[in-house]
């Protein structure tokens, strides 16, 4: 049996899509050899075998060419619906279920360890030290574990990883390693902060700085040439320099991407100026594939100050 040229397919095998067949089908589909195969000999069995191999092949790639769309699109569609925070996630997948009592002791270790200079509720009032209130909980828990040193050997006479204030040399003894994040301007406080801390200690942290209201901060420019250059370099960047939009990652409002990209709206902007000039000055280098670091290595100390109160203005 011969399926024609043209004929409709309306039960089309899995990964061909429904629609008009430009060539007879083959044994692969039908169980037949086709009219157009040169007999059913040995010749023809090989242009069965091939032409059934390039159909597979075809349906395969179709398969895949979908799943990508699929992931794509569903990674688009998070983005435009506010993806929600990724606390969820970590709670599923890594932390333990909190409890009334675990709540307590949360809230006992961060009055303890985070309060006196982040605030109890996540809202810093000092300009230098960053908002942590509503940030995500995977970027918070990560940033911990990068201001632990990377063996999880804790500071001390054994391990010294304390820089100099003039140049900030960090010397590791062969036993110990540096973390991946230190704090210049406080001469490594944060690292000191969580040496003792255990996993759990900096997943339920994270967790609840996540859940906390952020109170944002205000900018000084909320119209004008310098909020227009800000605001301009933060949503289109400067692709003559190569600078990328800020929007991209951060998103327009600057919530960012859970688990990726943090949440920028509302931070003090002495806090992000700081940071870019860490990035820019090769002090903080957590950054993913130097991706900080290469933008802010193209930005001046005007744009740097000017996005800083633009995201300040974020909502």
């Amino acid at each position: 049996m011969t399926i024609e040229r043209s004929e409709q397919i309306n039960n089309p095998a899995p990964g061909v899509e429904a629609g008009i067949r430009k060539a007879p089908l083959c044994a692969a589909e039908t169980g037949e050899l086709c009219k157009a195969s040169p007999g059913a000999g040995w010749g023809g069995g090989l242009q069965i075998a091939f032409r059934a191999f390039l159909s597979s092949r075809v349906a395969l790639a179709t398969v895949r060419v979908r799943m990508k769309q699929s992931l794509l699109l569903a990674l688009l569609a998070g983005i435009l619906a506010g993806t929600p925070a990724m606390g969820a996630v970590l709670k599923d997948k890594a932390a333990p279920v909190a409890t009334a009592k675990d709540s307590a002791k949360t809230q006992q270790l961060v009055k303890k360890q985070c309060g006196g200079c982040h605030g109890d509720d996540g809202n810093s009032l000092k300009p230098n030290v960053p908002k942590l209130a509503g940030q995500y909980a995977d970027y918070l828990y990560k940033q911990l574990r990068n201001f632990k040193a990377a063996d999880g050997k804790p500071m001390g006479p054994a391990n010294p990883m304390y820089p100099t204030p003039s140049d900030l040399v960090y010397i590791a003894a062969p036993e110990g390693k540096l973390p991946e994040r230190t704090n210049p301007l406080y001469f490594l406080a944060m690292n000191g902060m969580v040496k003792d801390l255990t996993d759990d200690q900096m997943k339920a942290i994270a967790l609840y700085f996540s859940e906390q209201q952020r109170k944002p901060a205000e900018a000084v420019n909320k119209s004008g040439e310098v909020f227009a250059a800000a605001q301009k370099l933060y949503r289109a960047g400067d692709p003559a320099r190569g600078l990328p939009t800020c929007a991209g990652c951060h998103g327009p409002t600057g919530a960012g991407l859970p688990a990726q990209f943090p949440r920028l709206s509302g931070q003090l902007a002495p806090y992000t100026i700081a940071q870019l000039k860490n990035f820019r000055a090769g002090y903080r280098t957590n950054d993913p594939n130097n991706m900080m670091r290469d933008i802010a290595y193209k930005l001046t100390e005007s744009e740097i100050a000017d996005l800083a109160d633009y995201i300040a203005g974020l909502r």
